[in-house]
Formats: C-alpha cells, structure tokens, sequence
C-alpha cells in the first residue's frame, strides 16, 4: 500500500506545495510538466513492487518481495530509482550503483561514472557521463551488447532489448528482434532529454 508514502522526492527545481488542484491548477500543472520532463527517475514499477525515491535519498518499497527486490533498507544518498521485472537499481548521487533483488548477470558495485540507469527482466543498464554504456545481466538475445556504444543520452532496458537515444536525436537498440521492438534504425530527431 502506498497511501501513505510521503516525501517523495521532485527533480531539482520542482518545489512540492499544499496545494491542490482545485487551489492552484496552474502551479500543479507547472510542477507535473517539470517532472514529466526530467531525466531522475522518483518512482518506478516492477513485476507486483513499487519503488519510490524520497527527499532524503532513500527508497520506499511495497509489494511482492519474492527476490528480495525490496532489500533496500539500508540504501541512503540515492538520485535515481529503476525498478525491474526482479530487481532494483539505485543511481547514488556520487555516481555509483546498488542493486538488491535478482542478480544473475553480475554486480554493478564497480560501475562509476554513472548519470543514468534502467533494469531490464533480468538485466541492468547505465549510462556514463562520457555517454557510454555498460550492462550486466542475462544477455539471451545480446540486449548487453552495448559496449561499443557511444554519444547516448538516455537509455532504457526493457524485457529482452535494450534502447538507447544518442546526442544527434537518433535511437539505437539491441536484443530480441522477432516482434520488430529494436527496428528503430531510420529514426530520427527525437526529442532530447533537458
């Protein structure tokens, strides 16, 4: 139950008010569109589990617990949630990793560098500052592949593929095919994170 999850925390330059709203619908829209539009991620689901970043850094959980993906009591000094089909990933605000739930593939505790991150069905993605990718995880269909990538600004990681939008506003993915999920080649000008 989360009727009672409090102090969630906003992306940097959205202030969280009283009002309703009723009470101030231009200011709540305001604050809904600054969120929408910010790359922290503060609230995430999983397969039967929520995960929430509060304004202190750490994480709020509720549901299934049937991987120990809600083992996040001990975390503090997060920015950035991702929940998966399994798991949990932690972006640290010095730039590194914790994960707590299914961890087949390997530990991200040696990842460093890291503005972004995404957990996949049983892999995990992140983005570096220098717009590199590393992952780790079960790599059925190659949605690990992503060494060679560069010049990406935001990442996500989703059942058996993994997409990636570079600088120029282009999309790139890797993983399973068969339903057409990675077929982004020709696309073009996407709109790029803030």
């Amino acid at each position: 139950d989360v009727s009672d999850w409090a102090n969630i925390r906003l992306p940097e330059g959205v202030e969280a008010t009283e009002h309703d709203e009723q009470q101030n619908p231009d200011a709540l829209a305001a604050a809904r569109a600054a969120i929408a539009s910010h790359r922290e991620t503060t609230i995430s689901a999983g397969d039967n589990f929520t995960i929430a970043l509060c304004t202190d850094g750490t994480v709020l959980t509720a549901g299934s617990t049937y991987r120990d993906q809600r083992d996040t009591s001990a975390w503090s000094g997060i920015a950035a949630v991702s929940a998966g089909d399994s798991c949990v990933v932690g972006l640290k605000t010095d730039g590194t990793v914790v994960v707590t739930g299914f961890d087949d593939g390997g530990e991200c505790s040696g990842w460093t560098d890291i503005v972004a991150v995404s957990a996949g069905y049983y892999h995990v993605v992140g983005l570096r500052a220098d717009g590199t990718i590393v992952a780790v995880g079960r790599n059925f269909y190659g949605q690990c592949d992503v060494s060679d990538w560069t010049d990406i600004v935001a990442v996500s990681a989703s059942v058996d593929h993994t997409v990636g939008l570079k600088s120029d506003g282009t999309a790139i993915a890797v993983g399973e095919r068969t339903p057409g999920q990675c077929d982004v080649d020709g696309w073009a000008f996407i709109m790029l994170p803030e």
